[in-house]
């Protein structure tokens, strides 16, 4: 179930002063009910009373608070550790390195801040490191599966409970994706929203909580579970070059599971509640998006550069963030101390130091990036945070060195361990990720988290990070106000510090009158140290389910008051029956309803004639390349003739090269080459301007570069710095209307919006080399092509836009283990990694196809239809197994299908399975015979060439379906805004739409 909250009132109606004034108008009303002499105005004022009430309390909710209920962090086993000694040993051997680099990395290792104790895993153990697919799959199992089988054994929630499910990993990005990795092994439920993101660097976890975050504003009831890691073993640098090195020396490996959640039942069990979430990004700037990039060095092998100002560039965009933040949650005090010297300093005197805000009076405790010494350092400078507000990540990089995006779960495992974080106090996560991105979430504790040192990854560790005495004795001065006097005493006599202890003892006896019982007194009244108190003048119960009665009692008093007084009884009881019944239509029709989201326009890429690769030049560049018998050849001309494409299909110009380059590199510009020229066409197209986009959503499957796909569309167009970014990959052909989906839930929450969408798919650098026929498939099937999709929800839009969205569903099916490998990424025999098609699975492919038009069905179907498919079912069941179940009839209610164009036997399935025309096929036909399967971004060549064909009447719906590795179903059902006209010369078909249909 999905809800919106729109808002009729300005913001500032909607926080403190809203509910104050409602107090306020709720302490008039007894005074006015008991007022004997009562006149017109007091009982016209009474509704005025009980209608703000009211409308407060049903007509403008608050967002449901997001409560984080555990996490759980990976404890790698001691045989994954690598001492300095071992992993200088195995560089030397490994990349016959010379006795300078091997001090380079020695003095880089010292350097880091890390001990001795952090792990790798096994692949990069062996000589030379087995960087291969399977192992890199196999590390992520390693790292995933057990902090999720931890994270649902500390919550007790079952598989089958969780709803949303987010994996980021920046540089890994296999098929089936790791989120169907996940959801195969736990058989999670055919509905669980999963996602996969990837190349967002460091800042991915709290990237995904804030997406998490974001849907659960949508989702009632939900519980989303997010997986954090880095793979290692396919992202280890080979070469030689020293700053691509670096990375090496300080990446260890990690994960960590998170849940959170928007069930108010969790209230009292969640450790924390989310406050506040920021989104800041830099990729605009050169400078920025250079400091840390993934590039191939002089031998061609890939790793990552990070530039030497990576430093000054964090500190910019770090000031950048602590900027926002701070308008949002420092007392005014510290507002009105950083604003009067940033006047000074503009407009007084130059050389005025701006006063850095004391964010300490809003946050008590820090997780910070664990990239270095040195950027921890920086940080804590940048911001004049003390030593032991740096502890914690400091120590997280000493015991398990960087781990990406998870290590601010290690730090805040950390301080639970330690028993810093007390109820009411909190905690910013701060992470920073190539691109660069700042992304900040603040917590606050939400109960008493007491005996962590026994558990998570510091238990065997803990007891070894002593404080110094002057940390601990500043912590205990602060506290000691806040402390029962009796409990001082007793740690006092337990304590082996003398010199500790007589300064406590002497600061105690400072506070006269607090002998044992006063403290006792005193240690009753208080929960716990630190703790705020909510002083709540009704009971709890009165501020949940009995405070929504509170209304329906109020017009019962009024109606009792209107009943003392029959002279106005009449007018007044007619006038609070009319108002009452308009504000429940308001709430039902306008206010409750979700907002309507419009597809402004669409663009579709047209590869230039160059690229063209008729089957003749294919097969020869195929038989030089792979050095392939007369067989092989024979097969892949059968494939080419029976898969339903002509001769005017594309691919990159990487790909022309004998043999193809299929670098790093050139997938890059390939990347530059199809999503740049769809973007700029949809700008034109709709008169946007770059600035005004506000959720920027890029999905590609086997591509997934550092800074990410996303990143070089921010850098390249100048986009604003708060744009939501995302970069989804190992989605497959459903990727498009996935990102469509995922668009629309993010619209939900952020009103007035621009969302755009880049679908494509990367050949270059997924081109198969091997001889292996079932993997070769896909080198004769897979064609060049994307699209760029502009949604908004902005009401301003319904008279230009093309379509509404009426429904968008998701199901998937990767908890069968035959839909699960029906599509799945591996090496051959010979090493070369490449997308086997098995057979077996299309059975499940099948089920998931019945099963997403089942539920489509009872949404959009007429009731006939839904009658006879419901008696068909009943007489299958009950009456005659041998009777046929009745296929519903779904051109009732879609006119226009856009299916999936893998190749055309998996067409005339679909047209076989629901039984279509052969004119609701065509555009998917001739789509594919024009273009060749494009993966996600052939939905809408379909669309255009409908458009193109003026097949599209105002009203219509269209379908559009797609189906990827996993397996995963998504489907969008779209109806026509207004009439589509003039299309035949515009777009991806404006050269041969004359010439089709053709025959296939």
């Amino acid at each position: 179930m999905e809800m919106f909250y729109h808002h009729f009132l300005p913001k500032q109606l909607q926080t403190t002063s809203l509910k104050i004034f409602s107090f306020i108008l709720l302490s008039l009303l007894p005074f006015l009910l008991l007022n004997q002499n009562q006149k017109p105005i007091f009982l016209t004022l009474s509704i005025v009373i009980f209608i703000s009430f009211f409308f407060k309390t049903y007509i403008i909710p608050s967002p449901p608070t997001i409560y984080l209920v555990d996490y759980s962090c990976l404890n790698p086993p001691n045989f994954w550790r690598v001492p300095f000694s071992l992993f200088l040993e195995h560089s030397k051997i490994v990349h016959s390195l010379d006795q300078e680099s091997v001090d380079f990395m020695s003095k880089v290792l010292t350097a880091s801040g890390q001990s001795q104790r952090t792990c790798i895993p096994p692949s990069l153990h062996y000589i030379p490191p087995r960087s291969t697919h399977e192992d890199a799959v196999n590390e992520a199992r390693l790292v995933l599966f057990p902090v999720f089988e931890d994270l649902l054994s500390k919550t007790r929630l079952l598989p089958r409970d969780i709803d949303i499910l987010i994996v980021n990993c920046s540089g890994f990005c296999p098929s089936p994706s790791l989120s169907s990795i996940v959801i195969n092994n736990y058989s999670l439920r055919d509905d669980v929203k999963s996602f996969n993101i990837s190349g967002m660097g460091c800042s991915a976890s709290a990237l995904a909580v804030d997406m998490a975050g974001n849907l659960l504003k949508v989702h009632e009831n939900s519980n989303a579970v997010i997986l954090s890691t880095e793979i290692l073993s396919n992202g280890w640098y080979a070469g030689k070059n020293r700053s691509m090195m670096v990375l090496n020396c300080v990446f260890r490996s990690g994960g960590a599971a998170i849940l959170i959640t928007n069930k108010k039942s969790a209230r009292n069990i969640s450790k924390y509640k989310l406050l506040y979430s920021l989104r800041t990004q830099a990729a605009f700037d050169d400078k920025g998006y250079n400091s840390a990039i993934l590039e191939e060095d002089s031998e061609g092998i890939t790793g990552v550069t990070l530039r030497k100002d990576v430093l000054h560039v964090a500190g910019e965009l770090l000031r950048s963030s602590f900027r926002i933040m701070g308008s949002s949650i420092l007392p005014l005090e510290e507002k009105i101390r950083y604003g009067f010297s940033m006047f000074t300093k503009k407009f007084l005197n130059q050389s005025f130091e701006i006063y850095v805000p004391n964010f300490g009076k809003a946050i008590q405790h820090y997780c910070l990036p664990a990239s270095g010494k040195a950027v921890i350092m920086e940080i804590a400078k940048n911001l004049k945070l003390k030593d032991e507000e740096i502890e914690a990540p400091l120590m997280t990089l000493h015991r398990f060195g960087n781990q990406s995006s998870s290590s601010l779960w290690y730090e805040l495992a950390y301080m639970e361990a330690k028993g810093r974080v007390k109820e009411g106090d909190r905690v910013l996560q701060l992470g920073m990720g190539s691109g660069p991105k700042c992304n900040s979430l603040i917590w606050e504790c939400n109960r008493p988290i007491m005996n962590e040192a026994h558990k998570g990854p510091w238990t065997d560790c803990i007891h070894k990070y002593v404080e110094s005495l002057d940390v601990i004795f500043k912590r205990a001065l602060k506290e000691i106000r806040e402390v029962p006097t009796y409990i001082v005493k007793i740690w006092f006599k337990s304590s082996r510090c003398g010199t500790l202890t007589r300064l406590l003892q002497q600061r105690l006896d400072e506070r006269p009158g607090e002998g044992w019982r006063s403290g006792y007194r005193r240690a009753r009244r208080v929960d716990c140290p630190g703790r705020m108190h909510n002083y709540n003048f009704l009971p709890r119960q009165l501020h949940m389910t009995s405070l929504k009665m509170l209304p329906f009692i109020l017009l019962a008093l009024l109606a009792t008051t209107l009943f003392l007084n029959p002279k106005q009884q009449p007018i007044l009881l007619t006038l609070s029956i009319v108002v009452f019944f308009l504000l429940y239509l308001f709430k039902t029709f306008i206010i409750s309803s979700s907002p309507t989201i419009y597809l402004v326009d669409y663009s579709c890429f047209k590869p230039p004639n160059y690229w063209r690769v008729p089957f003749s030049s294919f097969l020869e560049h195929s038989k030089i390349m792979h050095s392939l018998d007369q067989q092989t050849v024979d097969f892949l001309s059968r494939v080419l003739e029976s898969s339903g494409q002509s001769e005017q299909t594309y691919l990159p110009p990487a790909l022309h090269y004998i043999p193809p380059t299929s670098t790093h590199e050139e997938a890059v510009k390939e990347a530059r080459l199809v999503l740049f020229p769809v973007f700029e066409d949809l700008l034109s197209k709709t008169r946007l301007s770059p600035r005004d986009i506000d959720i920027l959503i890029v999905n590609c499957s086997g591509f997934c570069p550092s800074p990410s796909l996303s990143s070089i569309v921010v850098n390249n167009y100048s986009l604003r710095h708060d744009i939501k970014s995302f970069n989804i990959s190992g989605m497959g052909c459903g990727a498009s209307a996935l990102a469509v989906h995922m668009a629309v839930d993010l619209l939900k929450v952020h009103e007035n919006s621009n969302a755009v969408i880049l679908s494509t798919e990367i050949l270059s650098k997924d081109w198969y080399a091997g001889k292996d026929r079932t993997m070769m498939i896909l080198n004769c099937v897979f064609r060049s092509g994307s699209a760029a999709v502009l949604i908004t929800n902005k009401r301003s839009a319904k008279r230009n836009s093309k379509y509404r969205l009426l429904y968008a569903l998701r199901t998937q099916g990767a908890f069968d283990d035959k839909g699960y490998g029906l599509v799945i990424r591996e090496e051959d025999s010979e090493g070369f990694t490449g997308v086997t098609l098995r057979k077996d699975g299309r059975d499940a492919a099948h089920e998931l196809l019945g099963s997403n038009f089942h539920i489509m069905g009872s949404l959009i179907l007429p009731l006939q239809e839904k009658i006879r498919y419901g008696f068909s079912m009943f007489t299958k069941r009950f009456l005659n197994q041998s009777s046929e179940i009745y296929v519903p009839n779904f051109g009732k209610a879609i006119q226009h299908y856009c299916l999936p164009v893998p190749r055309k036997s998996v067409i005339m399935e679909i047209w076989k399975a629901l039984k279509l025309k052969e004119e609701e096929m065509e555009a998917a036909l001739m789509t594919l015979h024009r273009f060749g399967s494009q993966s996600s971004s052939s939905l809408w060549y379909e669309l255009a060439y409908m458009e193109a064909k003026e097949k599209v009447k105002q009203g219509d719906r269209v379908l559009q379906l797609g189906m990827g590795s996993g397996p995963k179903c998504n489907s969008l059902i779209w109806e026509c805004n207004r009439p589509i006209i003039n299309e035949a010369h515009k777009g991806p078909w404006a050269d041969s739409i004359h010439s089709y249909p053709v025959y296939i």
